[in-house]
């Protein structure tokens, strides 16, 4: 069941329905007020919706860093394991 939410983003208050825990909202919000500030204190943009769409823009490419990495760091885990198993597998037939 969705919860009714307030997040203050760049001195506005909006208001969203989500399942998601009040707390991983809360930590959404202050993620997406933190790189607002970061792409402000950059000091070339000053046009407050170019600021959101960069802050989107920078957050969606740590997003895609991180799962690029999480999917390498599993391909490696069923890699080892992969070897273990014909390892085991080669030394019980013999």
């Amino acid at each position: 069941m969705s919860k009714r939410h307030t997040v203050s983003i760049m001195g506005r208050e909006i208001p969203i329905r989500t399942e998601v825990a009040s707390e991983q909202v809360r930590e959404a919000s202050l993620m997406v007020s933190h790189m607002v500030e970061r792409v402000r204190e950059g000091g070339s943009v000053r046009d407050p919706l170019q600021v959101a769409l960069l802050a989107a823009l920078n957050l969606a490419g740590e997003l895609l860093v991180e799962r690029e990495q999480g999917t390498e760091e599993v391909g490696d885990r069923l890699e080892a394991l992969n070897r273990r198993l014909t390892e085991e597998l080669e030394g019980g037939l013999r």
